[in-house]
């Protein structure tokens, strides 16, 4: 069952953190703040140390950009980029989130992010383990998004992740390659369904 463990700030729960367990794996999931200042990522950084058998998954806002990538200060495909959305104080994009927390764990596994059409993309973190980047955003389908959530399965081999969209408003899945996939943990790889299968 998951919980909520913590806060960055009290009342507020744009920054926190919660525990669950799944077949004998600790995980914690930690929610930022889009533009996270560093005193958030420090907080982040400060759990994460304390945890150090949890496996972690991050859930932000922008993270990756159209290109694939990091988004990086000033890209010019964020159109709210951090600066302008953080003016009396410094914001990190996804290139610095990168570099100052989930680079640095080895426990790290997932960063979870929106902001822009779907992206997925495998870093490498400093202590060589896979990172499992993924981005979801639906506001520009009808009505907002139709109601469409990613729903990630976590199979009990501890080595597949079936990453599907689904949306009970229309009690509809999305089946194609960016909504529909598998994350193959031991092999650091993105597969269609069918080449899971297969393979």
């Amino acid at each position: 069952m998951t919980s909520l463990r913590g806060v960055f700030e009290e009342n507020h729960l744009e920054n926190s953190f919660f525990r669950f367990n799944f077949q004998g794996d600790d995980y914690i999931v930690i929610s930022l703040l889009y533009c996270p200042s560093d005193q958030m990522l420090g907080w982040a950084n400060n759990i994460i140390a304390t945890h150090p058998e949890s496996k972690v998954i991050v859930i932000t806002h922008s993270y990756l950009g159209n290109n694939n990538q990091h988004v990086k200060v000033g890209d010019k495909q964020n159109l709210r980029n951090c600066e302008n959305f953080w003016p009396k104080q410094k914001g990190n994009e996804g290139q610095q989130i990168w570099g100052k927390i989930i680079s640095k764990h080895s426990s790290m596994q997932f960063v979870l992010s929106d902001h822009l059409l779907p992206r997925r993309l495998i870093s490498k973190g400093l202590n060589g383990n896979m990172v499992f980047e993924v981005t979801t955003n639906y506001q520009n389908l009808e009505h907002g998004g139709n109601g469409f959530l990613r729903l990630l399965k976590f199979f009990p081999d501890g080595k597949r992740v079936l990453v599907q969209t689904y949306s009970p408003f229309l009690d509809e899945y999305l089946k194609d390659d960016q909504n529909f996939f598998e994350i193959d943990l031991g092999n650091g790889r993105f597969l269609s369904v069918d080449q899971s299968i297969a393979d």
